[in-house]
């Protein structure tokens, strides 16, 4: 279970780091950047704050964070494809 979920979050990390770019720094790049890493930690720290409501206590409404880091987690991904598409095309 434990190698399942190190290769889960492995290649969900570098589809959230997709939206990172990887051409000459500015600070905007930097910003985004920036922006990023935080949501990433947000989303794992949502995620986790959901689990514990559910198990430890009990608490139904561990969904609710949950479903915020699913949707956040989206959001970057689908960002981070958009470029990815954008630069290709360039």
């Amino acid at each position: 279970m434990d190698i399942i979920f190190e290769i889960f979050l492995e290649i969900y990390g570098e589809l959230m780091m997709l939206i990172v770019p990887e051409s000459k720094w500015t600070k905007k790049k930097g910003a985004i950047a920036l922006v990023a890493v935080l949501n990433f930690i947000g989303v794992i720290a949502l995620f986790l704050w959901g689990i514990v409501l559910l198990t430890d206590n009990g608490n139904t409404l561990g969904w609710i964070p949950i479903f915020f880091a699913v949707v956040l987690s989206a959001v970057q991904i689908g960002i981070g494809i958009y470029r990815l598409i954008h630069t290709k095309k360039e």
